[in-house]
């Protein structure tokens, strides 16, 4: 037999052979434990982390949490349960170094997690309750370079109806403190989730999350909260100041800043985005499905003077009412939108920003617009905002330009008896400069500039009907193209330049007071002119015998 055959019949039996061994139950027992073992050195860690801490094993007194908290941080995190639907109240230490910390020490902290890989906290239905103290600084969970951690399905509630606000004693001197910084939660340089929770009463916020440096390099904090109650806190339901990214997803924040007596510490707000020392920028903010009432100052806000590099913002589906809305001073990388959102009784304060389908129930409040497109929102004055004291306004600020495109106005007409800077849509202590495209007023007044302030308003297919009001004070006339101007009232008898391109003018109803056509000096271009209506003798008392035009054009 040729010696290559030979060889070749040795190799199969040899092939064969390996093959039965490897088959055994012995051999696939060895392994496997050798895939398991080398398993093991390569991620150690997430093998201890994932280790289950029960907090019924370690009681609820304050060594026994201590205990919980040091074996967790040893093991870099694990899975906690506390026991289902219980109330545990915590006592805390007063800060002996008066607030001057950075953080809060960890005497002051309950639930302190630090440098942990994967951290998983269940309260089961569980309430935290945070005892009568004098802390200035305190709260109840903070996590600190926690790479992943939830928290999750209960209460957290403060103290801030009881807690002890004298002045605080610091290297023997005692010294006032404003106390906000007693926080339900603090989130610091770390990334997680917090879910099906409920934080109230706390002293200062409900959730403080922020970047961190340590040691030259920046710890990065991203935080979403997802079906939670923040209510009844002193300061701000949630401060975010330079954290990478900020998600509020179907969740209410309410009562925020004062309760009864108790004055809380400002910005009183419901979301307040900080630039916290040059840390970090603030990286993807959304905001969807909320609602956020009921803020002693602000619903939303940005405290700082200016919040720079905001990468993406964005609010959609949410409602706000009663306090304002401030977004002016963020200065967004990828723009700011706000689309989808109800505003109740909200002044608004937003620069830059690309608003749309949004409705404004503008009330007795001023509204504030910087460069900012609105599309497809309406805006309704509502009854109560004639009775108070601005009336219901959108006023320009200063180097103002605002596009409204397909918008509804309704009723916005500030004070009958008010000065012009409060009338309707007004540009008259500041330059509007507002551009008006496919849009339908009703019920709606206009001051337009003073020599002072000049503006300019600009109408482009457009309807205006039922009750509006026009006041030109300005140099510059009003433009009116390819638009419907149906028995509009005047204020005064100079009321500016009006300028008409392909319009349809009509004015046919006796009972307006002062109509447009007579009031103002007008010019025609390519426009249709009805108009039924003779000169009163009321009307000639203030000068006006016909229609004053400076050119007719057809």
């Amino acid at each position: 037999m040729p010696s290559f055959i030979v060889n070749l019949r040795r190799f199969q039996t040899m092939i064969t052979d390996s093959r039965d061994y490897l088959m055994s139950s012995f051999a696939v027992k060895r392994v496997l434990c050798g895939i398991a073992f080398f398993l093991c050195l390569l991620s150690p860690i997430k093998a201890r982390t994932h280790r289950v801490f029960r907090v019924s094993s370690y009681g609820i007194e304050g060594r026994s949490i201590a205990k919980l908290v040091s074996d967790v941080n040893r093991n870099h995190g694990g899975r906690i349960v506390f026991p289902k639907g219980k109330t545990i109240v915590l006592t805390i230490d007063e800060d002996p170094n008066g607030g001057h910390r950075l953080l809060p020490q960890d005497s002051s902290i309950p639930f302190s997690f630090k440098d942990c890989s994967y951290l998983d906290i269940d309260l089961n239905g569980s309430t935290i309750v945070l005892d009568k103290n004098h802390s200035s600084k305190y709260a109840l969970f903070c996590f600190f370079n926690c790479r992943s951690f939830s928290l999750r399905n209960g209460s957290i509630v403060g103290d801030a109806m009881n807690h002890d606000y004298s002045p605080v004693v610091y290297m023997g001197n005692r010294e006032d403190s404003s106390h906000e910084w007693g926080h339900g939660i603090m989130v610091i340089g770390s990334k997680g989730k917090v879910t099906d929770l409920s934080v109230s009463y706390m002293c200062g916020d409900g959730l403080y999350v922020a970047s961190y440096r340590k040691s030259g390099t920046v710890l990065d904090a991203r935080i979403e909260l997802n079906s939670c109650d923040i209510g009844f806190c002193r300061r701000n339901g949630v401060s975010c100041a330079s954290n990478t990214g900020f998600k509020l997803i179907n969740s209410t924040i309410h009562n925020i800043g004062s309760l009864g007596s108790i004055i809380g510490a400002d910005p009183r707000a419901g979301v307040d985005f900080e630039y916290e020392d040059g840390v970090h920028c603030l990286g993807e903010v959304v905001i969807t499905g909320c609602t956020i009432r009921d803020c002693e100052k602000k619903t939303v806000t940005s405290s700082n003077v200016s919040v720079p590099k905001v990468l993406s913002f964005l609010i959609e589906k949410s409602s706000f009412s009663v306090s304002s809305f401030q977004i002016a001073n963020l200065e967004s990388v990828g723009g700011k939108s706000v689309r989808n959102c109800c505003f109740d009784k909200v002044p608004i304060n937003c620069g830059d920003s690309f608003i749309d389908s949004c409705k404004f129930i503008m009330g007795s409040k001023l509204h504030y617009v910087h460069g900012t497109s609105f599309s497809n929102c309406e805006f309704v004055g509502s009854l109560d905002g004639l009775s108070g004291p601005y009336g219901c306004a959108i006023v320009g600020n200063s180097l103002d330009t605002a596009r409204f495109n397909k918008c509804m106005f309704r009723d916005v007409r500030g004070l009958d008896n008010s000065s012009p800077a409060y009338q309707g849509i007004s540009g008259f202590n500041f330059p509007l400069n507002a551009y008006f495209k496919g849009c339908t007023f009703m019920n709606t007044s206009f001051v337009k500039g003073n020599p002072k302030y000049e503006s300019s308003f600009v109408f482009e297919d457009c309807l205006l009907s039922n009750g509006c009001m026009i006041y030109n004070e300005g140099g510059s006339a009003v433009l009116f193209r390819n638009s419907t101007v149906n028995n509009v009232n005047s204020y005064h008898t100079q009321s500016g330049v009006f300028i008409f391109e392909n319009c349809e003018v009509i004015q046919d109803d006796e009972s307006i007071e002062n109509p447009l056509l007579y009031f103002g000096t007008h010019l025609f271009k390519n426009s249709r002119i009805i108009n039924k209506l003779s000169v009163t003798p009321q009307m000639r008392k203030k000068g006006v015998t016909r229609i004053k035009l400076l050119e007719v054009s057809e």
